[in-house]
């Protein structure tokens, strides 16, 4: 799914490419092992994640630039940056609080049997979810006093 939607950039923290990696190393290695169980498939789908609109927006405006500008880092640092319209960066913000609490929450990750990452991981998930948070707030502010 993609809209027509005026885009806006964003540039996210700068870390170590192997964080970026290792991040969405980690969620594509669950997302599979969820694919694999069926009761895991439909617990997803209940919640909106792994399949869908959604996913496919967020794959396509996060996991994917942000794994392919990693990439290209190599050993280096990285500010990966995003391009999307705002309704996109509104449904990958509530995807990854969504994602996040179902993982812990739900126990997934435990079900799945694929440990988390380190904490560096989680602390580069946290910085990113709060950057396209800040951008939100500052362009519904925009969009509030224009």
């Amino acid at each position: 799914m993609k809209t027509d939607a005026p885009g806006i950039t964003l540039t996210l923290p700068a870390a170590p490419a192997e964080l970026y990696q290792a991040w969405v190393a980690f969620v594509v290695r669950t997302e599979q092992a969820i694919r694999h169980g069926r009761s895991l498939r439909a617990r997803a789908s209940e919640q909106g994640l792994v399949y869908g609109p959604a996913a496919e927006i967020v794959h396509r405006v996060l996991y994917s630039p942000v794994a392919e500008q990693a990439r290209a880092a190599g050993d280096g640092d990285v500010e990966p940056e995003l391009e999307a319209p705002i309704a996109d960066l509104v449904i990958v913000h509530s995807y990854l609080r969504r994602w996040g609490s179902w993982l812990v929450i739900d126990r997934i990750a435990d079900e799945v049997g694929i440990p988390f990452p380190p904490p560096t991981v989680a602390a580069l998930r946290k910085a990113v979810l709060d950057a396209i948070g800040d951008v939100l707030h500052q362009e519904t502010g925009r969009a509030a006093s224009g």
